[in-house]
């Protein structure tokens, strides 16, 4: 079953992860709330230094880099548009 990762809080005693809280009060929820063991949850994650235990998604790393491919399209057709279509 796959739930939303919004709705995981990770749990951790003496720096060490012992659980993932779901919590969905909605009524559309495919489960209620509970704490699943770490071993019952797939986590995948990339390294993060500003969050050890939630990581960084793969998919947010994907998005970076096509966001910077956008921004650089945008870049050069500014300086078409400034330079009189000649290349810099």
């Amino acid at each position: 079953m796959i739930l939303d990762p919004a709705r995981f809080q990770h749990v951790v005693q003496d720096n060490q992860l012992v659980g993932w809280r779901y919590i969905d009060y909605s009524r559309n929820s495919p489960l209620s709330s509970q704490v699943f063991l770490p071993e019952e949850v797939w986590h995948e994650k990339l390294p993060n230094p500003f969050d050890f235990w939630r990581g960084m998604s793969p998919l947010a790393v994907a998005a970076g880099r096509a966001a910077d491919g956008a921004l650089q399209e945008v870049a050069g057709a500014a300086g078409e548009i400034h330079y009189g279509g000649a290349e810099a």
